[in-house]
Parts: C-alpha cells; structure tokens; sequence
C-alpha cells in the first residue's frame, strides 16, 4: 500500500530514490526540519526521543 501511494504521489523521478522509503522516514525528516528550524528537541516531544537522537547524530 505505501509503494502505491508513493507512485501516485511523488513525481516519477522521485519514485526511483530512496525518498519516502518507508513511513517513518518522513516522520524522522520532520522531526529533523523542527530542529534544523531551531525548536529545542525537548519541545519535539518524548515520543520522538529515539528519533531525535538520531537527527542530532547526523
């Protein structure tokens, strides 16, 4: 299901990457675009905690 809403909803070369791969990458760019945008990780939420861990790693 999450392939076929990736081919209708990204553009044809986009399909091909890697890009929204599964699910939870777009919720990791998310949380990675609030940071970079400078919202302190505590606000991001304790939910997100493993993820946030991750993107302040990159």
């Amino acid at each position: 299901m999450w392939q076929k809403a990736r081919r209708k909803t990204l553009a044809a070369e986009d399909v091909e990457t890697a890009l929204a791969g599964v699910p939870y990458s777009l919720r990791l760019a998310g949380i990675c675009l609030w940071i970079k945008a400078g919202v302190d990780p505590v606000e991001v939420g304790p939910p997100s905690r493993p993820r946030i861990d991750a993107a302040l790693a990159e």
